[in-house]
C-alpha cells in the first residue's frame, strides 16, 4: 500500500459512510479595512423590505447600550498580553448585533 498527501492553502474533509472526500478552496477570512457604510436602501427597496434599514453595512440607527460589553472589550485590549497580536471571538444568534458591535468598537478605537 502506498500513501502519497500533499498540503496547500485550505481544504475541507468530509467523511461519510467510511468514504473520505477532500475538496479544495480559499481561506474563509481574509484581512481588509472596515468598510465605509453602504449607501442606504432606495424608498421603495426599504418599504418593501423595512429590515434593509437595520442591515449593519448601512449603519443607518446609531449605536447604543452595550456599556457593559465595550468596557470589557477595552479591558481586554489594555490587559497587554506581551503578545503582537490578539484575537477574541464574538459569537452568537444571527441578528444579535454582532456585525454592529465589531463595526462601532473599531471606529472607536480607530479615533
Amino acid at each position: 500500500m502506498i500513501q502519497h498527501a500533499e498540503g496547500s492553502g485550505l481544504a475541507r474533509i468530509y467523511q461519510a459512510a467510511g468514504d473520505l472526500i477532500v475538496y479544495g478552496g480559499e481561506e474563509p477570512y481574509r484581512w481588509a479595512l472596515w468598510p465605509a457604510p453602504a449607501p442606504p436602501p432606495a424608498t421603495g427597496e426599504a418599504r418593501a423590505q423595512p429590515s434593509e434599514l437595520l442591515r449593519a453595512s448601512h449603519a443607518l440607527v446609531a449605536f447604543t447600550g452595550r456599556h457593559d460589553l465595550l468596557a470589557e472589550l477595552a479591558d481586554w485590549r489594555d490587559a497587554g498580553t506581551g503578545q503582537d497580536v490578539a484575537v477574541r471571538l464574538i459569537h452568537g444568534p444571527g441578528g444579535q448585533g454582532k456585525t454592529r458591535l465589531a463595526g462601532h468598537v473599531a471606529h472607536l478605537w480607530r479615533q
